[in-house]
């Protein structure tokens, strides 16, 4: 950031004022609605009448349902007027997710969401951290979704980044237990997609992540967070040959897409289920399953998608167990009888995804539902994931009785099942019972 600026924060790390160091001591205030979005900036040229200035400027910001900026009015108070102008500067248009207009003005974006030119007869060329080559008026989206307030200051949602020098100002309020222990890179809390500007790109300021888009969406009602989403996840890829054979479940674009949506959704979970899984220890089953033995923090444990496999019902329902390498694990050998993935998944209708060992079957119920809703079912599944290396067992019975789950226990059978997973289900959506 500038150093002629100082910077204010909020107790939960948000930047809130940014003041000039030179007469007249200009400053700028910001005001974040309850999931941290960006909702009001107040330009004062003078705030201590040093020049006479006093003309105040307000910019509040509309969004979509989805998170996505719509509309930017301003206001000003010309000569302290009683009643402020108000008029809008601009409006967002997007088409699936992808920004067409920006300020009412048509722009081209790349893969990155990166604005690259636009209709007024402007190109823009960007270094990869996105420290910008051209020479362009700020005030307006420009690198990876994130709008440019002015030099070093990217407005990223839930952070703000700095493109010269590549991180983020503040760390990630989701603390260390988004790192993942297997790569290093992910335990700086400022870096900025692992320092992979290219293949990456981080929405939201929370989360790396391929293949998402560029809306910057969000969704998840007005609790103090938001679940990780950037619009509509698209459907799952065409089946390349591996797929088709049964070999695609573990390095498949598909399982590769779902390993990373499964991360976010863990890291965004909201703070009642933060305290709630974060006080679990549970042990690892004997012999020491994936976990590698003694005790685990769930919370830590989960997100840990290595060797997590990914498979959709619709485009490889037709497979067996064995050919996609689900065998059973006490001995090893394919299960008796051989089922398809379509035949051991049950009823497409009303089952979203089921977990089988370290393998996630995916049905059109999932692909279907909007995208918070996703969220809690790879949670969900996640759970499932790590309970079922641990003593307790990972079936949805194991689950809700271990949280002591409100569900009618005197069904037999499915029945049963479905209502213990239909428990856990909505104790996710209530943020873990810290929100009802």
């Amino acid at each position: 950031m500038a150093k002629a600026r100082s910077y204010g924060y909020t107790v939960e790390n948000k930047l809130n004022s940014r003041v000039s160091q030179y007469w007249p001591y200009g400053e700028t205030l910001y005001g974040n609605d309850p999931s941290g979005r960006r909702v009001m900036k107040l330009t004062n040229p003078d705030p201590n009448n040093y020049a006479g200035e006093d003309d105040l400027l307000w910019e509040f910001y509309l969004y979509t349902i989805n998170g996505q900026r719509l509309v930017t009015i301003n206001c000003n108070n010309a000569n302290a007027q009683y009643q402020p102008n108000c008029w809008p500067v601009g409006e967002n248009t997007y088409f699936g997710g992808r920004m067409l207009v920006s300020n009412g003005v048509y722009v081209v974006t790349d893969r990155l969401g990166t604005v690259r030119a636009n209709t007024q007869g402007e190109s823009f060329a960007y270094y990869p951290f996105g420290e910008e080559r051209t020479s362009t008026v700020d005030g307006r989206d420009k690198f990876a979704t994130y709008f440019r307030d002015t030099v070093g200051l990217d407005y990223a949602q839930q952070r703000y980044y700095n493109a010269g020098m590549g991180s983020f100002s503040t760390p990630d309020p989701g603390g260390i237990k988004t790192a993942v222990p297997s790569r290093p890179s992910s335990w700086n809390r400022y870096a900025y997609v692992e320092g992979d500007p290219v293949n990456f790109t981080d929405p939201r300021g929370l989360f790396m992540c391929a293949d998402c888009g560029d809306g910057g969406g969000e969704s998840g009602e007005d609790s103090g967070y938001a679940p990780p989403v950037w619009g509509d996840r698209p459907p799952p890829p065409a089946m390349s040959d591996s797929d088709q054979h049964g070999t695609g479940g573990g390095g498949s674009s598909l399982a590769t897409r779902m390993r990373s949506f499964m991360q976010a959704a863990v890291g965004g979970l909201g703070p009642g289920c933060q305290r709630a899984l974060g006080a679990v220890n549970l042990s690892v089953a004997t012999p020491p399953g994936t976990l590698g033995g003694g005790q685990v923090n769930l919370l830590m444990a989960l997100g840990q998608t290595d060797g997590v496999n990914f498979f959709d019902i619709g485009t490889q329902g037709q497979l067996t167990l064995s050919q996609t390498g689900i065998v059973d694990p006490s001995t090893g050998s394919a299960y008796s009888p051989d089922l398809t993935l379509a035949a051991a998944f049950g009823n497409q209708t009303t089952n979203s995804a089921v977990t089988i060992n370290s393998s996630v079957l995916l049905g059109p119920a999932f692909w279907s539902s909007g995208v918070a809703s996703q969220d809690m079912i790879l949670v969900h599944e996640d759970l499932h994931l790590v309970f079922g290396g641990t003593t307790v067992g990972g079936s949805d019975v194991d689950v809700a009785n271990y949280f002591n789950l409100s569900y009618n226990a005197n069904l037999t059978g499915d029945d049963l099942v479905s209502a213990a997973s239909r428990a856990i289900s909505s104790w996710l959506l209530t943020d873990c019972g810290g929100r009802q």
